[in-house]
């Protein structure tokens, strides 16, 4: 009996230390499963957008709703440029010399047309599709849809492109009724206007996505958007500002 249970001993210690090398063979296994899926959740978080033609729905509909308002929206693309280029333009240019080698209101038309293209994008993208998104619930009806949230958003970012391009060309035609500018090559504003409409669309989401009342929108126009207006050269050259300030604007 002594020499069989001295037999079995070794036998019963090889079993135990294979159940134990098992045990953690598949709990590192565990381990690096839930590490991957981790990384791979992370990794989708900053995943490139899906870009299909699925958000062209998403920008018809907005265009359909501001159709509904055509004139309305209209008249505020052209007022609001027109009352700053005769005020200060004609108003403020009479006393002033050339700027740059040219006559204050020209300076001023070119600058107005970057100033309200970026209006145009940065209101509807802020207070435009914060309502979309918070009151009227219309991004949670979008997204019971086949839509993902990648075709929800291009939708929104192409739609404020569009709408602050029109709005350039609302002001390029003001400008070309007033005689104030009539160069052929001023029409490439359009796709310039489209692209950077882009950006500040983009931009104006982000602050979307944190934002939890229009208070806070309100902040970040005051805070960003008018500080990029005064200090974008719109209604002075950025040569006129102290260096330290000239440094700050670039």
């Amino acid at each position: 009996p002594s020499a069989r249970s001295s037999s079995t001993t070794p036998i019963a210690a090889s079993s135990s230390r294979r159940r134990s090398l098992s045990a953690q063979f598949f709990a590192l296994r565990a381990c690096v499963r839930r590490s991957i899926s981790s990384w791979i959740r992370a990794a989708s978080r900053w995943a490139l957008p899906q870009v299909s033609a699925r958000f062209v729905p998403v920008w018809r509909r907005n265009y359909l709703v501001w159709r509904k308002l055509f004139l309305e929206r209209l008249l505020t693309n052209v007022i609001e440029p027109l009352l700053t280029i005769v005020a200060f333009g004609y108003g403020l240019g009479s006393l002033l010399p050339e700027v740059e080698g040219i006559g204050y209101l020209q300076f001023l038309a070119s600058g107005a047309i970057a100033m309200s293209v970026m209006y145009s994008a940065k209101f509807e993208s802020l207070w435009g599709a914060f309502s979309r998104m918070h009151v009227q619930k219309t991004w949670d009806a979008i997204l019971h849809t086949p839509l993902a949230v990648d075709d929800l958003l291009l939708g929104e970012i192409f739609w404020a492109a569009s709408k602050a391009t029109f709005t350039a060309l609302c002001i390029l035609v003001m400008i070309w009724v007033l005689d104030i500018a009539r160069e052929p090559m001023s029409l490439l504003v359009l796709p310039a206007a489209f692209f950077i409409a882009l950006v500040f669309s983009a931009m104006a989401l982000i602050v979307n996505a944190v934002a939890r009342s229009y208070d806070l929108l309100s902040n970040s126009f005051t805070v960003v958007v008018m500080p990029l207006v005064f200090l974008s050269g719109v209604y002075f050259p950025l040569t006129q500002l102290p260096p330290w300030l000239r440094e700050v604007a670039q």
